[in-house]
């Protein structure tokens, strides 16, 4: 070996025991070797976590429509006025009129990738002075629609 070799072979090594020991003064804890670990750990947690958000939404269902909840359902109430239901679950995507008023429909489909597809229309009818007369959802088996055969057909007796 030339005494380059060995010049160089002993200079990598003081260098490597430095960044792997760390300094005597602060006793080894804040070291350019920990921040550069530190660093790619870091840098390694983002494309992890980026990665598995993307393949997380992979499992997301495909939804269509309008969800309104038990919960806003529950809030509305016979003589409310058609602007105040509006408010509570928004404008809904169809609107039937007649001479005894108007009928909002709220259809939405879910499909997850495991397990059972929903699929209900969320009905809200207004009277002909634009009041809140009935609201319910069909196609579903968590509420009653008031109709007893659809009730029925349903399971809730």
């Amino acid at each position: 070996m030339t005494k380059m070799s060995k010049l160089k072979q002993g200079t990598a090594t003081f260098v490597l025991g430095i960044a792997l020991s760390g300094c005597a003064a602060n006793g080894g804890q804040n070291n350019g070797f920990s921040d550069a670990a530190g660093q790619v750990g870091g840098a390694l947690t983002q494309v992890a976590n980026g990665v598995g958000s993307a393949v997380g939404g992979m499992f997301q269902p495909y939804t269509n429509g309008v969800k309104v909840t038990e919960e806003q359902l529950a809030r509305l109430e016979v003589g409310m006025p058609a602007s105040q239901v509006e408010q509570l679950i928004g404008y809904p995507p169809e609107i039937d009129s007649s001479n005894d008023g108007e009928i909002w429909s709220y259809p939405y489909s879910e499909i997850p990738h495991f397990g059972q597809n929903i699929n209900e229309t969320t009905i809200v009818r207004f009277d002909a002075s634009g009041q809140l007369t009935k609201a319910y959802k069909t196609n579903t088996r968590a509420s009653s629609s008031g109709n007893p055969l659809l009730d029925a057909a349903n399971g809730l007796q």
